[in-house]
């Protein structure tokens, strides 16, 4: 609209901020975590892919910048979105379903996750705004520490009593029928805009860094495409004690690329007959599909997993993704039991052990531990612009399934 209105104007004062991107169509049913509810993950990827490039290049063409940032429209989102952001250029997820901690970043679906913590919003009908914002942004501030606190604002709202009402409950109201949403006074306006001014002013002052999502990625990005041996073992040993993102000489590793990393090292050592010095880091996502295997704690025959190794290595080379089971005939076995099984094999090859005939199974190593935090298990799909009785328990089940991406994100790690 700015564009052919001809407000360059406009744009160009928009333009000498950073410019990201929340969607091309925000609340037109079906939005993502409706039409992903009823998809896989490919053709997800692909729907979002589909729906959602075009918007991009607007940004970039009109704006002159490309997004750096995707933020997501209300409550809806998908793990197919993330992975499809970050397939087309936007490495940062803002207004994320969750972090690894309050105001610490994680990665999950190869994209940096970063939450919102507070809002302008909240304080449009308070009175004593001022002070109230200074008082809360303050002890924001104490219990985050140096962490990084994302206040967001809809500029809107400004000058709007509430937002339209066109698209709640899954309707798709035509645009001859849109009811415009109800203006302020412009008393009420020129007070927001002075509060508003008169806050960022406050916040600048208090001596945080204010930094925008670009620098927020330049302080996490991960550059690192190899490791050596020692970190590998090192690796190898906690994932056997928990599954789940381990820590190793500062760097963090998901459960998915420590799978790739142990994977790579015995598909190698069945080839050469030794270990490789560098190993690969593959940013693999986790399983696309509910695991189907034998739950059974039987044991596995080592010679099995390892004559098997050279196809599940070639088989994540391919689809970048961890399976969801693993054949070692006659039975499937859960990737989780597969990757504790193989690093206890790993373990034993670097320690010149002699490797025993079978390795006992974990029958409940299926899913990475993170999945028992509140933020997963308490997950909801609750935006009023849904249509009514939408649950997005797909949507839920495959961002679990995605907890084989989540590690911590932390700085200067790349």
């Amino acid at each position: 609209m700015l564009r052919d209105r001809g407000r360059k104007d406009i744009i160009d004062a928009l333009a000498v901020h950073e410019i990201d991107f929340h969607s091309d169509w925000h609340s037109r049913h079906p939005v993502h975590a409706e039409y992903l509810d009823e998809m896989g993950w490919d053709d997800g990827v692909q729907r979002v892919i589909e729906e959602e490039a075009q918007g991009i290049r607007d940004v970039e063409e009109i704006l002159g910048q490309r997004p750096i940032a995707y933020c997501k429209p209300g409550g809806s989102w998908g793990p197919q979105v993330a992975y499809g952001m970050a397939l087309m250029g936007l490495p940062v997820f803002c207004d994320a379903p969750f972090e690894f901690a309050p105001g610490q970043p994680m990665w999950f679906c190869n994209q940096l996750f970063i939450g919102y913590h507070a809002s302008f919003d909240r304080y449009f009908e308070v009175e004593d705004r001022l002070t109230r914002m200074k008082a809360d942004f303050r002890q924001l501030c104490d219990r985050i520490g140096h962490g990084t606190l994302v206040m967001y604002t809809h500029p809107v709202r400004l000058f709007t009593r509430k937002f339209a009402d066109n698209y709640r409950y899954g309707k798709n109201t035509p645009r001859s029928e849109w009811v415009p949403a109800p203006m302020r006074s412009a008393a009420q306006i020129e007070a927001l805009i002075r509060d508003f001014d008169a806050f960022v002013g406050y916040v600048v002052g208090e001596g945080v860094e204010v930094i925008d999502y670009q620098q927020l990625y330049e302080q996490y990005e991960e550059r690192r495409k190899w490791i050596d041996q020692t970190p590998l073992f090192q690796l190898a040993e906690k994932i056997q004690l928990e599954l789940n993102s381990q820590i190793v000489d500062g760097t963090s590793y998901s459960p998915a690329e420590i799978f790739g990393m142990v994977v790579f090292a015995l598909a190698w050592h069945q080839r050469t007959g030794s270990l490789p010095q560098a190993i690969p880091i593959r940013r693999l996502i986790g399983p696309t599909g509910s695991p189907k295997f034998d739950d059974s704690q039987e044991p596995v025959g080592v010679d099995a997993l390892l004559n098997r190794i050279g196809q599940v290595d070639e088989g994540l080379t391919e689809h970048h993704r961890v399976p969801s089971s693993v054949v070692l005939e006659p039975r499937a076995i859960s990737p989780g039991s597969f990757l504790k099984a193989a690093a206890h094999i790993l373990g034993a090859i670097a320690a010149n052990k002699e490797l025993p005939d079978q390795l006992p199974l974990d029958a409940n190593w299926h899913v990475p531990k993170i999945v028992e935090r509140s933020d997963f298990t308490e997950m909801r799909f609750d935006w009023s612009i849904f249509y009514p009785g939408f649950e997005g328990k797909r949507v839920i089940e495959m961002a679990k399934l995605q907890a084989w991406t989540a590690k911590p994100a932390l700085k200067g790690s790349g």
